[in-house]
């Protein structure tokens, strides 16, 4: 790996995937975005949901949807820790707003607060993707 190259490794509980050759990887920080270059200072950042973008011989080569977690800066790379991690060219925003009213429609008629809640955490990720595909194509 060359000095100015960096990693990126995308983990949930489920799966991990790593992304090398990178030549700058922007994350959504609580704070606002933060651009990583080879030999970036070691630190962690809590993430917000949004895109991650992962860039190439400078230009833009992927975008990722991650629904918040913590970055886990070093010199050679990041590790994104969060729930879940997804391709944005693989969200559909039709498909993700036919989703939201399926589930507001099945939250109506759920009484069980455990029900609710799993209700409740898919809407708010149906809502956070769908925000985050709105603020990409500004």
């Amino acid at each position: 790996m060359s000095i100015h190259s960096y990693t990126c490794t995308f983990s949930t509980p489920h799966q991990s995937e790593k992304f090398e050759a990178l030549s700058l990887v922007v994350i959504p920080s609580i704070d606002g975005k933060v651009g990583l270059l080879a030999r970036h200072a070691p630190m962690a950042i809590k993430l917000k949901s949004g895109i991650v973008s992962l860039h190439k011989q400078q230009k833009i080569w992927r975008n990722y949807f991650v629904w918040g977690g913590l970055a886990s800066i070093g010199r050679q790379g990041c590790d994104i820790l969060t729930e879940t991690f997804t391709l944005l060219d693989e969200l559909d925003p039709m498909v993700l707003e036919q989703d939201l009213k399926r589930y507001h429609n099945d939250l109506a008629g759920v009484t069980i607060e455990e029900e609710r809640r799993t209700i409740s955490y898919k809407i708010s990720i149906a809502e956070a993707m769908i925000q985050a595909i709105k603020e990409h194509k500004r």
